[in-house]
């Protein structure tokens, strides 16, 4: 199962690409800041702010739980779940901090690792550009 969510993680955030019935893998850097806050909501499987208010940690993966915030895609509810797989790239979760997060859905579970969250504090800009875009797609004349 782990395995399964790693490759998972890893196709979703680094560009991997798969070849003869995956035989063969080649990896690329993830490209965190290349990619527009545009592409990363279409890529998402949901897209939120939210407080962490529990972590559990192992060696490979922390389970954190937020309170949601503010929903750009994908979140209904006011609290969730989610399995963080712990790479270089990946946000370090911690108890009370508040964090922009682009996760997937793997199996019905939210996925997050590589390039898939920012602090708060450091997501002002991002934040900004999914507001203009959630505004656009909620216009009359779109």
């Amino acid at each position: 199962m782990f395995l399964r969510l790693l490759i998972s993680l890893i196709v979703f955030t680094s560009g991997i690409v798969l070849s003869d019935g995956a035989t063969s893998l080649v990896t690329c850097t993830p490209n965190c800041l290349d990619d527009t806050p545009r592409e990363r909501l279409k890529r998402s499987s949901a897209v939120f702010t939210g407080r962490v208010v529990k972590v559990a940690e192992s060696d490979q993966t922390q389970i954190v739980t937020f309170t949601v915030t503010k929903s750009w895609k994908g979140v209904r509810s006011i609290e969730l779940t989610l399995t963080n797989v712990k790479t270089p790239e990946s946000a370090f979760f911690r108890e009370g901090h508040n964090y922009l997060v682009f996760a997937f859905r793997t199996d019905g579970e939210l996925i997050s690792g590589a390039c898939s969250a920012v602090e708060f504090e450091f997501a002002g800009h991002t934040i900004r550009s999914l507001n203009r875009l959630d505004a656009h797609a909620r216009s009359p004349r779109h």
